[in-house]
């Protein structure tokens, strides 16, 4: 599957609509998410030399994963999108995060443990854009983060009120 924009032609390896789609993992793969999508991954991610999971900005991303996640060499995870289009979810046995080499990731990780580790990152301006609840995060040389701000309107927009208490 091939998309041409502004003269680059870009070859995919999956083209997810809108549905629920399962993987037993991804290693070397160009994902293209064009509607509301959510990916079950069984495995591993595992992405390296420039390959991406891009989503449009017609689509959204909801994955959840069961094993380890490693973006390496210019690999992405929504690079060119904004962070409230792409949601991945760490199931328990997810327990490693590692961003390395260029790596670019927007969105949210939900991945509570799991050990994040970001190591060396590159010249962009942001190569973790979104939010991350993990067990811990280790940085190891340069790595820029920013949390997009836009993230803070997604969701319930419902508020509590304290009602009554008990003080101990």
């Amino acid at each position: 599957n091939a998309i041409t924009t502004n003269s680059t032609v870009t070859y995919y390896d999956a083209i997810l609509d809108s549905g629920d789609y399962y993987l037993s993992g991804i290693s070397g793969m160009n994902v293209l998410v064009r509607g509301n999508a959510r990916l079950y991954v069984q495995g591993n991610i595992s992405e390296s030399g420039g390959k991406a999971i891009t989503v449009a900005n017609t689509g959204t991303l909801q994955m959840w994963v069961s094993g380890s996640i490693s973006l390496s060499g210019n690999a992405a995870i929504n690079s060119a999108g904004d962070a409230t289009r792409m949601a991945v979810y760490g199931l328990p046995t997810c327990t490693s995060v590692t961003l390395s080499g260029n790596a670019n990731w927007i969105g949210t990780l939900y991945a509570p443990s799991a050990d994040l580790t970001f190591n060396g990152g590159g010249s962009d301006a942001a190569d973790f854009s979104g939010a991350a609840i993990v067990n811990s995060a280790t940085f190891n040389g340069h790595f820029s983060l920013h949390y997009d701000e836009n993230l803070g309107k997604v969701g319930d927009s419902s508020t509590f009120v304290v009602d009554s208490w008990v003080e101990l």
